[in-house]
This record gives C-alpha cells, sequence and structure tokens, in this order.
C-alpha cells in the first residue's frame, strides 16, 4: 500500500515537472494568450503585463509572435513587424488583430490591395476604429465611395472630432453626390478649423458642383490669402475663371499656378480686343499680357499691348511694348509715331522730334506726325522748320482754318507780320465764327497800329460771344481813344448788365454817367459798386465826391472816410475831407472843458477889455 502511494506521488511530481495539466494543455494556454493580444489594455504599465503574461503562456505561439510584432512596431522596425505579423498569422490564421494591425503597416507603405484585404479580415474580428479610417482612406482612393463613407461614418464614432476622418467623410460624401451632406459636413470643420485649407478648398469644389460659381471663388480667393503659394488654389481659381470667359484674369492666376500654356493665346487675343473696343484698356492689357506669357514673340500682340497701356496711361509700360515690337516687327510709321507721342508726354521733345520723323519717313501722309512735329519746332523756337511742316499741311488741306491759324501764329513768332495777317484771314474766311482766329488777327491789327481793322474783328468777335470781356475791353479802350463816348456808354452799360455782380463794371459805367452829368445814374452804380465790394476805393471815393456835390455831407464824409481806410493812397478822399472840415461843415461844437492857462489869460484880457470905459463921442454941432 505505501509502494502504491509512493508511485502514486512520483507520478505527480513527475507530472508537474514534465508540464502535464490536468485537462489544461498546450493548446488550451495558447488559446489564452491569443484572448489576451485580442483584448490588450490602453494603460502602458497594464499592457506590459498583459503582454508578459501572453509570452509566458505560449513562447513560441501566435500571440507570442504578435506581442514580438507590437514591440518591433514601436521601435520603428516596420519591416521586422510585418515579418512577425505574418508569422503570427501562419501560425493561426484567426487571429484578427494581427490581420488588421499588418493591413495597417502595409497600407503605411502603399500596399493598398494587401491591406485593404488585411483589414478586411481584421474587421470581422474585431470593430476597431483605426481598421475602418485605413480602410477608408483605401477605399476613397479607390473612388468606392460609399463603402468608403461608411467606414469614415464608423471611424468618427470613436474619433467625432478627428479633421481628416470628418474631411474623409465629406470628399466620400462629394464623390457619391450627396452634396448637401458634404457641406454641412465642411462647415464643421471650418467652424471649428477656419485655416484647414483641405476643407477650404473641398467646400469650393461643392459649391462649384452646386453651381454657385461665386461661392467656389470666393473660398478659394479666401484660402489664396491663407496660403498664397499653394498652386493647386491658383489652378482651381485659373479653370473656374477660365470657364467664365474671364480669360484675362483665368491667366493672372494660371501664371501664379506655374501653368501659363493652359489657354490657347488667341482667345486671350480676341478678348483684349472685345476689351480694348469697350475702353476698359487695364483688361484689354491683361488679356494681352496674358497672350505674350502663352507666346512672347508676337509683335503684333506686342504693339496692341502698347495701345492698351499708352490708353490707360501706362506710359512706360507702353513704351516698353513698342519698343519691344519694333526689335521684332521692324521699322513701323506708327509704331515711331506713338513713342513720339509717348515721349512727347514725358516732355523729351528731342526723342520725340526723332520718332516723329521716323514715322514721317515710313509713313508721309501721316498728318498727325506732321503736324506734333511743327508743334515742337514751334516750341524750341525753330520757326522756319516749324512754317514749312505747316506748309506741308496745307498742301495736303488748304480748307483747314486750324492749319491756317497755326501757321499764321508762326510767321507772327517768326517777325513776319505780312504773312501772319494774310494767314489770319485765310483763317477767318474759311471759318467766320472761329473766335481765336478773330481775337489772333485782331490782337496782331492793334499791335500793328491798324485800329479800324482791330475795331472790325473785336466787334466780331462780341458778336458771336457778348459774355468776352477781352473784347469788350479793347473796344473801350478803343472808344476812349476815339472819343465816341456814346459808343463807351453802351459798351459799358451793356457789361455791367451782362455782369452785374461784378463792382468794376458798376465803377466805370458810373464814371461815364458822371461825365454826362447824370448824377443820380452815376450814384446808383457806385452804390451798386460799394454793395457789392465795401472796400472799393474808387467806388466810395466817387461815392464821396457826388454827395458832395449834392450837399449831403454827412454821407459824403461817411464814403470818403471809408475810401482813404480802404486805399490809404488815394490823393482824392483827404482833399476832399479837409474841404468838408474848413469850408462845409456846421458849427464847432462847444466843449465844457475846464479852461487852461491860456485861456484863463484870455478870458482875463477879454474882461479887461469888457470894462474900459469908451466916452461918448461928441456931437456935431451943425454949422450955421
Amino acid at each position: 500500500m505505501k509502494n502504491m502511494q509512493k508511485l502514486l506521488l512520483l507520478m505527480l511530481f513527475a507530472s508537474i515537472s514534465c508540464g502535464f495539466t490536468w485537462g489544461f494543455g498546450e493548446e488550451n494556454k495558447c488559446d489564452k494568450a491569443k484572448d489576451i493580444v485580442r483584448n490588450l489594455s490602453g494603460n502602458e504599465d497594464e499592457r506590459r503585463n498583459q503582454e508578459e503574461k501572453a509570452l509566458e503562456l505560449c513562447p513560441d505561439g501566435a500571440a507570442a509572435n504578435f506581442v514580438e510584432a507590437l514591440r518591433r512596431e514601436e521601435a520603428g522596425e516596420t519591416e521586422q513587424a510585418v515579418a512577425r505579423y505574418r508569422k503570427a498569422l501562419a501560425l493561426d490564421d484567426t487571429l484578427s488583430v494581427a490581420h488588421g494591425n499588418l493591413g495597417l503597416l502595409l497600407a503605411q507603405r502603399g500596399d493598398v490591395s494587401e491591406a485593404s484585404v488585411e483589414l478586411t479580415r481584421g474587421l470581422m474580428g474585431k470593430a476597431d476604429p483605426q481598421y475602418h479610417k485605413a480602410l477608408a482612406e483605401i477605399l476613397l482612393g479607390q473612388k468606392a465611395y460609399h463603402l468608403a463613407a461608411f467606414h469614415y461614418s464608423e471611424a468618427a464614432r470613436a474619433f467625432p472630432g478627428d479633421s481628416p476622418v470628418m474631411i474623409g467623410l465629406a470628399e466620400a460624401m462629394f464623390g457619391a453626390e450627396r452634396l448637401e451632406d458634404a457641406e454641412r459636413e465642411l462647415s464643421r470643420i471650418l467652424a471649428v478649423e477656419p485655416d484647414n485649407q483641405r476643407a477650404r478648398l473641398l467646400r469650393a469644389r461643392v459649391y462649384l458642383s452646386l453651381d454657385r460659381p461665386d461661392e467656389a471663388l470666393a473660398e478659394l480667393e479666401n484660402a489664396s490669402v491663407r496660403n498664397p503659394e499653394d498652386r493647386n488654389i491658383h489652378r482651381f481659381m485659373a479653370d473656374i475663371l477660365k470657364d467664365r470667359g474671364d480669360y484675362e484674369n483665368a491667366m493672372k492666376e494660371y501664371r501664379l499656378a506655374g501653368a501659363a500654356d493652359t489657354i490657347d493665346p488667341a482667345e486671350y487675343i480676341r478678348t483684349g480686343d472685345e476689351r480694348y473696343s469697350e475702353g476698359d484698356f487695364e483688361k484689354a492689357a491683361d488679356a494681352f499680357e496674358a497672350a505674350l506669357s502663352v507666346k512672347p514673340e508676337q509683335p503684333d500682340v506686342l504693339q496692341k499691348l502698347g495701345d492698351a497701356f499708352m490708353a490707360a496711361g501706362r506710359d512706360d509700360e507702353a513704351i516698353a511694348a513698342y519698343r519691344k515690337a519694333v526689335s521684332l516687327k521692324g521699322a513701323d510709321g506708327d509704331l515711331f509715331y506713338n513713342l513720339g507721342v509717348l515721349n512727347e508726354r514725358k516732355g523729351l521733345l528731342d526723342e520725340s522730334a526723332t520718332q516723329y520723323r521716323q514715322a514721317l519717313k515710313l509713313s508721309p501722309a501721316n498728318g498727325d506726325a506732321r503736324r506734333r512735329l511743327a508743334e515742337i519746332y514751334f516750341l524750341r523756337g525753330d520757326f522756319e522748320e516749324a512754317a514749312e511742316q505747316y506748309k506741308e499741311l496745307i498742301k495736303v488741306r488748304n480748307d483747314n482754318p486750324v492749319l491756317h491759324l497755326k501757321l499764321g501764329k508762326v510767321y507772327e513768332k517768326g517777325k513776319k507780320y505780312p504773312e501772319a495777317l494774310a494767314e489770319y484771314q485765310e483763317a477767318v474766311r474759311l471759318a467766320p465764327d472761329n473766335l481765336e482766329a478773330r481775337r489772333e488777327l485782331a490782337s496782331l491789327f492793334t499791335r500793328r497800329g491798324l485800329v479800324d481793322g482791330a475795331e472790325a474783328q473785336y466787334r466780331e468777335v462780341l458778336r458771336l460771344k457778348k459774355e468776352d470781356s477781352d473784347a469788350r475791353s479793347a473796344l473801350i479802350a478803343i472808344a476812349v481813344k476815339k472819343k465816341r463816348y456814346e459808343d463807351l456808354f453802351v459798351l459799358l452799360k451793356e457789361g455791367s448788365e451782362l455782369y452785374p455782380q461784378d463792382p468794376g463794371a458798376h465803377y466805370k459805367l458810373g464814371i461815364i454817367y458822371e461825365f454826362r452829368k447824370d448824377f443820380e445814374a452815376a450814384i446808383a452804380e457806385y452804390e451798386k459798386t460799394v454793395g457789392l465790394k465795401s472796400d472799393h476805393a474808387k467806388g466810395l471815393n466817387a461815392l464821396g465826391r457826388l454827395y458832395l456835390k449834392k450837399g449831403q455831407i454827412k454821407e459824403a464824409r461817411e464814403a470818403l472816410e471809408a475810401a482813404k481806410k480802404a486805399d490809404p493812397n488815394l490823393d482824392e478822399p483827404p482833399l476832399l475831407l479837409s474841404r468838408i472840415k474848413n469850408d462845409l461843415s456846421p458849427e464847432p461844437a462847444q466843449y465844457k472843458k475846464k479852461a487852461g492857462k491860456k485861456q484863463k489869460k484870455i478870458v482875463k484880457k477879454k474882461t479887461k477889455q469888457k470894462n474900459v470905459k469908451h466916452t461918448p463921442k461928441q456931437k456935431k454941432t451943425k454949422r450955421r
């Protein structure tokens, strides 16, 4: 009996020593290890303990290889981790977490086909949101939008604030043509992350698909401000602008995107011509620049660009465009003429004259170039050359009064007065209503002492333009010189009626009324004068003079004192005031001041004189 007991004890010891488990064999230990690794804790210390337990339970099994794969992955040894996951699955293909983790690593290194299979196998055993997210990204890339949206939605439950998941979901919705859902999802993202460029660009695409291009452009402009170096943004904007027919702005964006050759330059040229004809020279220039960005060596387009710049007032850029066109195209009369105009604008008369001469060599019939060249000669005092150019112009247009007028001015400046008179008279003959020609002719008549001729021309000027004050002043001077006072009166009266607010007109009319001894009318005009200009010294003086003549002493004194104050250099007001004081003033005022010493003496002397007794005169006796 004792031997039997010893045998049993030995068997028990051997079974323990040899790993006998009495119903709990090695296979059960490995299953337990797999259960452990399927449900590893998120706590690092606890997870480490679980990993060690799994290694202890089944050191050569699938779970142990899974744990080694995790550790290699943590160490950044991706290839070794992949090999360990594969070994774990070779030992037990049902270990879903090994499938899923292997799928994640394969997806990271771009093996998307195998990764999608492994991730799907992983999800069959465990609904891990990481597997959903990785598989959704693969499906989105494969344009399987509906499946991608499903997996993104599953991932979003675990990662509600994960913007890549939310944007991925929006992209999948957009691909599945769930546009309103995509817009709502993107609005949620941008409300929290306004600088999220990916979301903003996607929302622009959504708006464009919803046929809301203005909102799409607004989104892209916003994105461009936040990230101006992003070429994709500029390319997207350029495509929208191109589709809308806005070629010039499209080209700007294509240039920023580094894709300037996207549009046929003929489209830009056509748009530039349209904008130029509409008077929108800035946009025309943009279109022509866009065409040249695609194909630079186009002299005709460079000339169009120069025209647009010139019309827009961008002279330096126009000069550069024209010069480049000349270098490509060679001699061209229009190009030289335009360069001449631009140099003239800049005040570079020598360069301008050279350009005009070049233009005339190539295009002798260019009247504008000849006229401008003549004007430059005139400004520089080269009257002979200026006259030659105007005479050439008159050969072509002898009936042009302006040309005769300008030639007359050249002759006059060159002191060729008979020739100047002849040209002015021809200009007047061709254009009787040309005021400038008549004024120039009248002025030359005056300077040459031909008063009658000047008067005739000035009268014609007034006939054509009553308010011409220079002509009226000239006629007034002539009337005074010829002592034609009735004519003078008419001219002055008309002047005061034409310019009722001009104090000078009323003052002059007052003088002629005074000359005609119509003092009441003269006073009325002088009063209008000072009413319009209270410090009109001559008007105040004249008014005081007439008030004095009428015996209105108080009014005369006030007017003359005001005149003296307004202009102390006038001689007449002090003289008239002195006359009022000495001859026309009332009795001096009585003063009650206490008498001084001198006054007392005078009073005493007078008193003594009063006390002197005068002896009565003796009566004369009559002679008998």
